[in-house]
């Protein structure tokens, strides 16, 4: 984006005439550039090795099992 700014303002203070517009095109140009670029990089997590296995935890107690508060009993005050 540095470049683009050079670009522009190149394009607002340079006087000869194919030069401004060559200047304002890059600086149009530029960003779609960028994106065209950013996106070409092609999905990194399908590459073998780079899938990371979550441990999986054992199962719990289903919904009906007592908590605690219900198992424990009176309690004294």
């Amino acid at each position: 984006m540095g470049i683009r700014t050079v670009c522009f303002a190149l394009a607002i203070f340079v006087t000869i005439t194919w030069l401004r517009w060559t200047f304002a095109a890059l600086a149009v140009v530029l960003p779609y550039l960028a994106v065209v670029a950013a996106n070409a990089g092609g999905d990194r997590r399908t590459a073998p090795g780079t899938q990371v296995d979550q441990p999986s935890l054992p199962a719990g107690p289903g919904p009906d099992a007592p908590t605690d508060a219900s198992t424990s009993g009176s309690h004294d005050d």
